[in-house]
């Protein structure tokens, strides 16, 4: 993730320099642990899964983004220094949260029609009718649109992302009304994520959770 200063680009959730790194390290997914990974998640009703990082990776310039919502906080009469995207757009309130939320959006956008499909992303196809959905800190439209261009639309079933609930990750509000919408339960549902933040929301919300990676390695050691 290089900014077009280039430098590292400061991760908007992290506030860290450098690349989002994932709880695990990547690996692939093909043929016989393709399937072994659909087993472990078919062991749950409903499956939901984060989007950037874990399904797809959007292609944002993450840099220009905290830059240009740092020049609109600072208009606000606050400082932007040492504050993350997060923390900008969860601490604003009124204009200013309105107008951070539509310049991260623009970015969004782009960053969704350009967004890359990530291995895991091959288990949709075979989940069949199982209850699948999408949690994001990502607006809506940015989700559907990453998910149309990698052609991912087709297998989800509810996507709930910034904006359609009150709080987002890691409070649990917006896995348990996507397991909602999806008539699920937590006790029986699955949250997929590549970052802590996860874990911490499947956690709260009283479901089971897989690191993106966990799962694909598990595959693999299931192939012998």
């Amino acid at each position: 993730m290089i900014s077009r200063r280039g430098m590292p680009a400061e991760n908007p959730w992290t506030g860290r320099r450098g690349p989002r790194r994932p709880l695990r390290g990547m690996s692939g997914v093909e043929g016989g642990q393709l399937q072994r990974a659909v087993d472990l998640l078919r062991a749950y009703a409903t499956v939901v899964f984060d989007l950037d990082g874990t399904l797809v990776r959007l292609r944002v310039d993450w840099g220009d983004a905290q830059a240009d919502l740092g020049r609109i906080t600072r208009r606000f009469g606050k400082e932007s220094a040492g504050r993350t995207i997060w923390e900008m757009l969860r601490e604003a309130t009124g204009e200013e949260a309105s107008a951070l939320d539509q310049a991260l959006r623009t970015y969004e956008m782009e960053g969704g029609a350009r967004a890359m499909r990530l291995p895991i992303a091959d288990v949709l196809s075979r989940l069949g009718e199982g209850a699948v959905g999408v949690v994001t800190l990502n607006c809506h439209a940015c989700a559907e649109e990453a998910l149309r261009s990698t052609g991912l639309s087709g297998f989800i079933g509810a996507i709930v992302a910034r904006g359609d609930t009150t709080r987002l990750k890691p409070d649990p509000e917006p896995l348990l009304v996507c397991i909602q919408e999806l008539g699920g339960e937590p006790g029986n549902a699955v949250f997929v994520g590549d970052r802590a933040r996860d874990r911490e929301t499947a956690e709260a919300a009283g479901t089971a959770f897989l690191a993106v990676n966990d799962l694909l390695r598990e595959a693999t050691r299931g192939e012998s």
